[in-house]
């Protein structure tokens, strides 16, 4: 009798246990006696509840966007801090903000780290490189940006890397941005009067520790530098951005470094050849409606045939040639206007 009792509390425990687990705090659904694969279904966070959680932990953080996350049971808050980017997780009772890496242990890949990457890009055509430093060729297959500080120890020590990098590798060059701190307060000094001569002598001048001469010009240069930056998200140096808007903070050595630029290169091409393949489909797509179209005009008629009217030279109309294909794709487009 008595193991019959503890067979009965035994599994009372586990049904009580099963339906605890079952709960929507746990992200298990709400559902009654069904699985449903659609969390959003049955679970919500707002960017207000998002950001009340957050603002509870601290409450200079920004929420920028709240997303499921690849974990069930867990929303992914992208926050901003003093100008930087973030990760956190909330989970579905909202009781819970958890922060660090997210690993999948079957592939030992680090899902945090992956997406944290694809947040930080940076559009690569809104730097001007027109006043950078170039370092390699400007013919160069992949070509990446630095923002780099004359009196940085790092960025001294990431330039003899990517020196090392354009003498291994013609494919591959460095545009140079001079981002002077304010924990260093000659810097800013230094770095006008590199950028005056767009010179990679001074520089390397400066990252030697000697004499820079006074700037020989006036420009905004740095300064829009500067303000580009804070736009951007970039608050450090180096910054290292790769052909793809991909952002590496502080310094690599030059074998990670080419890895990552020319996998970024990569990308960045065959992202650009997915745009080309996607526009032509577009522009057949037209092509194809034109020549629908043109085809259904075109028929010969079952009706009476009726002749136009002989008319002299002077009242004769000029003829006119049907239009082009060139002329339909444009006046569809001007007409979406």
């Amino acid at each position: 009798m008595k193991k019959m009792y503890k067979v009965l509390v035994l599994f009372a425990a586990l049904s009580g246990a099963i339906a605890v687990m079952s709960s929507s705090s746990f992200g298990f659904g709400e559902m009654q006696g069904a699985c449903e694969p659609d969390c959003t279904r049955c679970h919500s966070l707002s960017m207000e509840e998002a950001s009340a959680v957050v603002k509870e932990i601290n409450p200079e953080i920004e929420v920028l966007n709240v997303s499921l996350s690849p974990v069930g049971g867990l929303w992914e808050v992208v926050v901003k801090a003093k100008g930087k980017r973030g990760l956190a997780y909330v989970d579905f009772s909202k009781q819970y903000l958890i922060t660090g890496d997210i690993i999948k242990v079957s592939t030992k890949k680090n899902i945090t780290d992956t997406r944290m990457y694809e947040l930080s890009k940076v559009d690569v055509t809104a730097i001007p490189l027109e006043e950078a430093i170039l370092v390699g060729s400007p013919d160069a297959r992949f070509k990446s940006v630095i923002f780099s500080d004359p009196d940085c120890p790092y960025c001294r020590k990431l330039h003899k890397e990517i020196k090392q990098i354009v003498k291994d590798r013609t494919d591959i060059a460095f545009y140079i941005k001079l981002l002077p701190l304010k924990i260093h307060p000659a810097a800013y000094k230094k770095s006008k009067a590199i950028v005056c001569e767009r010179s990679l002598r001074l520089l390397e001048r400066a990252f030697d520790g000697r004499t820079v001469p006074s700037p020989t010009c006036e420009t905004t240069e740095v300064d829009d530098t500067i303000e580009m930056a804070e736009r951007m998200g970039i608050t450090g140096t180096p910054t290292i951005v790769l052909p793809d808007g991909g952002v590496i903070n502080g310094f690599r050595d030059s074998v990670a470094l080419q890895q990552a630029i020319e996998t970024a290169g990569l990308a960045a091409e065959e992202r650009e050849r997915e745009a080309i393949r996607k526009q032509q489909e577009e522009l057949d797509e037209l092509k194809d409606k034109y020549d629908e179209g043109s085809e259904g005009s075109g028929g010969s008629s079952s009706g009476p045939e009726h002749h136009a009217p002989v008319t002299s030279g002077e009242d004769e109309a000029p003829s006119q040639e049907p239009p082009t294909f060139e002329d339909s794709i444009e006046r569809e487009v001007s007409d979406s206007l």
